[in-house]
């Protein structure tokens, strides 16, 4: 026997089991619900409701912050969409909404997590998913546990979810008579749409801006300004022209070793061109990463026979032309970037160094000056510390990166994936 719990929702009695539930018994559920669609079975059913694209009156008020919502209260929302994941067909047809309604509220941080598709016996397989990937950068979410994740799943379920499943990442939504509760794991809240509910006003909403409310577009405005990519004050609207490409989507290009497929997604006018790639990533790590290591990625360029060499402290004004004219200095860094799908190593000199660090460059290349002609080994070690704290603070930070990809004319291997800024 379970035991039943009970609601309200807009003044009305809403009953819900609080038992855990063995897979044999999920399983019986899953069969019983099929037969209930099927049209075999003989029961009167209320009709699936297409999903909602109108105003109503009632949709503007008592909305709640989905951060906000505690343990067994059913609520309304709204938010915009940032992933929607999906199961094959013949394992189950409900799915599950990633929603963020902008930066959450500081009375969140004392309630119990979200429940996150981590915590899912049998989670969704990538194949499955749909995402916005600027959206998933502002938001940190992320298939595994994240700190700092602005999204929540909202597991959808019946017919709510056929409605949904056209739905595409980054449009704005209003749900009605969510259910937040604790079924699955006591120390964490569990967001759910079940199936049916027409008559307590259960449904979905496709909103335009005009549509949603004035809070939750100046919510997501705040957010998306609190969380901008490191390199926002470089990018260019030439940008648009560059097809965006997931770190898998990049991956399998290369796997097959045809340049030319990757003229075909970048921008390029040959396959033994420089292709410019456009990827939206994390930043994750970053080399060097102690100061000791500075050196080893520093280049120098003469002002005489613009030559370019490593750096060697043993003779450090003296070319190759036996010139001692000026030198410029050029970093020649690395840096992990990750999206839902993979991470790819990428190299970064002064213009995406630039970008990166942003006001703090100024600095940054006055400090590389230092390890070059500085008068002591306390002035080395200082400034090799900044350029460290200066490069290191861009973990955490993402980008939305024109990459160059360089390639060799003869075997149409890539030889380089180069971050230009």
């Amino acid at each position: 026997m379970h035991r039943l719990s009970v609601s309200t929702f807009r003044g009305r009695l809403q009953g819900y089991g609080s038992e855990n539930f063995t897979d044999k018994d999920l399983s019986r559920v899953k069969e019983l619900r099929d037969w209930y669609n099927s049209p075999e079975c003989p029961l009167e059913k209320e009709a699936p409701q297409s999903l909602s694209s109108y105003k109503t009156e009632q949709g503007m008020h008592n909305l709640s912050r989905i951060h906000s919502v505690k343990m067994n209260a059913f609520f309304n929302t709204e938010a915009q969409v940032v992933a929607i994941y999906t199961y094959p067909p013949g394992v189950t047809q409900d799915l599950i909404l990633c929603l963020w309604d902008g930066e959450p509220p500081k009375d969140s941080l004392d309630l119990s997590p979200f429940y996150k598709l981590s915590d899912l016996d049998h989670p969704p397989s990538p194949d499955g998913l749909r995402m916005d990937p600027r959206l998933t950068c502002i938001t940190k979410h992320s298939f595994l546990p994240e700190v700092g994740d602005w999204s929540v799943c909202v597991f959808i379920f019946g017919e709510h979810a056929e409605s949904v499943r056209s739905l595409k990442p980054g449009v704005l939504v209003r749900l009605f008579n969510l259910h937040c509760t604790a079924k699955y794991n006591p120390d964490k809240r569990k967001v759910d749409m079940h199936g049916g509910g027409h008559r307590y006003g259960r449904r979905i909403e496709l909103l335009t801006e005009e549509m949603a409310s004035v809070d939750l577009l100046e919510r997501l405005r705040l957010g998306e300004m609190k969380r901008q990519p490191l390199n926002a004050a470089s990018l260019s609207p030439d940008m648009d022209c560059l097809r965006m490409l997931t770190i898998a989507q990049f991956y399998e290009v290369l796997d097959e070793h045809k340049s030319t497929d990757l003229g075909e997604v970048g921008e390029s006018s040959s396959s033994s061109s420089p292709v410019h790639i456009r990827i939206y990533g994390r930043v994750v790590g970053v080399v060097p990463s102690k100061s000791e290591n500075i050196l080893n990625h520093l280049l120098l360029k003469c002002g005489t026979c613009r030559r370019i060499r490593r750096f060697k402290d043993d003779d450090r004004c003296i070319c190759d032309c036996k010139s001692t004219s000026r030198f410029d200095i050029l970093p020649l860094f690395l840096l992990e970037l990750a999206d839902f799908s993979g991470r790819v190593p990428v190299v970064t000199s002064t213009r995406g160094a630039e970008a990166l660090i942003g006001a703090r460059f100024p600095s940054f290349r006055a400090c590389l000056k230092t390890i070059f002609k500085g008068l002591s080994v306390e002035e080395r070690v200082k400034a090799g510390e900044e350029i460290k704290e200066a490069w290191s603070a861009c973990v955490g930070g993402w980008v939305d990166a024109t990459l160059l990809v360089l390639q060799n004319s003869c075997q149409g291997e890539v030889e380089m994936v180069y971050l230009e800024g």
